[in-house]
């Protein structure tokens, strides 16, 4: 949902809420993946889910405490061209990730760089929970644009039963792409379950107020959080376009 979940990841690591991040990932997956999933099932066919994401932060580093980007050195094993990666589904979690790399960092970048791989690896749990996988998905991480054959060969696939599923609409026409809809809306029923979800586990009216300012400095439909006309915090979750605000 959104990018990345907008800001809610964020909010909880920034609330001491990290043990509860792949619960709420599961809930920000997009349910026509599965629904995609139990098709192909359905026809017999037996299919290998892999993460694909564009995070060019991941492979060229923008540190605040530096003048210029720093090009991050990640396990020669994982490593698939200057511009792409891909993290082993038997990583367990981000301190493992951190382990592999190879650049001299500060330790506010280190910091920084392990929540980044914090979300991801918990959208990777989230998905393999949601989607129901007895193994848990590699994830390939790339600052270019995505190649599906070449992702495909390098990860041992085979280049020819190898999709790629994207809402970027830069990758219409590409070999091997689905362009599907960007889901920026949620159905009522599971717009429900996350606004109950998400008052359970971090309650709006608890956010710090530096969280709150955070989460109000995203703009449009990337804004998770707004104010009542009571001038209470109150989670902000868009609707599909189809089932209204």
């Amino acid at each position: 949902y959104g990018n990345d979940g907008n800001d809610l990841g964020i909010a909880f690591q920034q609330s001491g809420k990290e043990s509860h991040l792949t619960d709420l990932y599961m809930r920000l997956v997009n349910p026509h993946a599965k629904t995609l999933l139990d098709e192909i099932r359905a026809k017999g066919y037996e299919s290998d889910v892999v993460v694909y994401t564009r995070r060019s932060q991941l492979l060229r580093y923008m540190s605040p405490a530096r003048s210029c980007p720093v090009d991050l050195e990640w396990n020669p094993d994982w490593v698939h061209s200057s511009e792409q990666f891909a993290i082993p589904g038997n990583t367990p979690n981000a301190e493992k990730v951190m382990s592999s790399c190879q650049t001299m960092l500060l330790p506010s970048e280190v910091r920084d760089l392990r929540l980044a791989f914090e979300r991801l690896l918990a959208a990777r749990d989230a998905l393999k929970r949601v989607l129901g996988l007895r193994y848990t998905p590699a994830v390939v991480v790339c600052s270019g644009k995505k190649n599906v054959t070449d992702a495909a060969k390098r990860l041992g696939y085979s280049e020819q039963k190898a999709f790629l599923w994207d809402d970027n609409d830069e990758l219409k026409g590409c070999e091997r792409v689905v362009i599907v809809d960007k889901y920026s809306g949620m159905p009522k029923k599971q717009r429900v379950q996350l606004l109950d979800y998400l008052e359970k586990a971090l309650p709006a009216k608890a956010l710090s107020p530096e969280v709150a300012r955070f989460m109000l400095s995203s703009e449009g439909d990337a804004q998770s959080l707004t104010r009542s006309d009571s001038g209470e915090w109150r989670y902000r979750i868009t609707s599909a376009a189809s089932e209204g605000r």
